[in-house]
């Protein structure tokens, strides 16, 4: 039943990760909506690599 006093909030910006746990292999996919933007994570392997080993301990 409705509430007289219920508060309501507008969300006007948002971003967030949808994963479906069900598929192989796992499907995700990144989503943002009201101008917010999408930020890539992670690591990648440019031709500029020498395979020194420095970054290893940070890869996930």
């Amino acid at each position: 039943m409705g509430r007289k006093n219920e508060l309501r909030k507008i969300i006007y910006k948002g971003k967030g990760e949808f994963f479906d746990l069900s598929s192989y292999p796992v499907y995700r996919e990144k989503f943002s909506f009201g101008n917010s933007s999408i930020v890539e994570s992670g690591f990648y392997i440019t031709s500029d690599c020498i395979k020194c080993g420095i970054c290893f301990s940070y890869c996930p």
